[in-house]
């Protein structure tokens, strides 16, 4: 809205979960990394399908 006076316009996209390898790759606190995948992530948008 600060912007509105200028006459720009946004437009915000905030996907669902996508499914990535970040979850995988992620590290835990000995500095490994997580190896696993949440469901959240897994059941998710392709990024392929995402990307289009």
């Amino acid at each position: 809205m600060e912007h509105d006076k200028d006459n720009i316009q946004i437009t915000m996209i905030c996907p669902d979960f996508v499914h990535t390898n970040v979850a995988k790759n992620a590290l835990i606190g000995d500095g490994s990394k997580q190896h696993s995948q949440d469901a959240a992530t897994q059941n998710r948008l392709s990024v392929q399908d995402f990307s289009i």
